[in-house]
């Protein structure tokens, strides 16, 4: 679920970046059918319903999940609305499902490191640069980190925003995960600015969509949807 490529469209134009992100990305793996019994996960993630009308899911499906996972959901939206009235270039939303706590606790820290240390930024900054290509011409300078901070939801949460600047061209890139009892959520967010608020605001619908869910005891349909 950490650290997979993946190809999100850049609010600028300029170009389609490959990203070493931290968030699953994980529409590129292979699609999976979930355990008998699985919850319906695809209610778990965000919904249409909660971003401005007119918002449309791109791709979603269960996908492969991460080790000492049993089960991943993946969702992706392209040029949608918040809300708030932020336009995102993409919205991907994740959540993986474990038959403990400790497998989302283990990676909401791993994740949380790679942006909240300096060595975690120095190698997420070089995976970017390589994934990005050469024509990018992409720096380490390039990067701008935020104060990476609690998404408040969950036993353990992050949300990091990262400023990619290059020439007079700039976009961010938002990164969010949390650990809520056997549940590990992640999202990578694309626009040309992403207020903290906003993906805060993600998180916190997310959550509630995965407490609704498990409270409702229901199972979903297996397999791509």
């Amino acid at each position: 679920m950490s650290r997979r490529p993946r190809r999100a469209a850049v609010l600028s134009g300029i170009v389609t970046v490959c990203v070493c992100a931290v968030a699953p990305a994980a529409l590129a793996s292979p699609p999976a059918t979930p355990p008998p019994g699985t919850p319906n996960m695809a209610a778990m993630v965000i919904q249409p319903s909660d971003l401005e009308p007119g918002a449309s899911i791109a791709a979603q499906r269960y996908v492969t999940p991460p080790k000492d996972f049993t089960a991943e959901y993946a969702t992706l939206y392209t040029d949608v609305m918040t809300t708030a009235g932020t336009n995102f270039a993409s919205i991907e939303d994740d959540v993986a499902l474990a038959s403990s706590a400790t497998p989302g606790s283990n990676l909401e820290a791993v994740d949380q490191e790679l942006f909240a240390t300096p060595a975690g930024r120095r190698g997420f900054v070089k995976g970017y640069i390589k994934a990005a290509g050469k024509k990018l011409h992409l720096v380490p300078k390039d990067f701008k980190f935020s104060a990476t901070a609690s998404a408040g939801v969950g036993s353990a949460s992050f949300v990091e925003i990262i400023t990619v600047r290059r020439g007079g061209h700039h976009f961010d890139e938002g990164f969010v995960g949390f650990v809520d009892g056997d549940t590990y959520s992640g999202f990578v967010l694309t626009a040309s600015h992403i207020p903290q608020s906003d993906a805060l605001a993600l998180a916190q619908t997310a959550d509630a969509h995965i407490h609704a869910t498990l409270g409702s005891g229901a199972t979903g349909a297996s397999g791509t949807t």
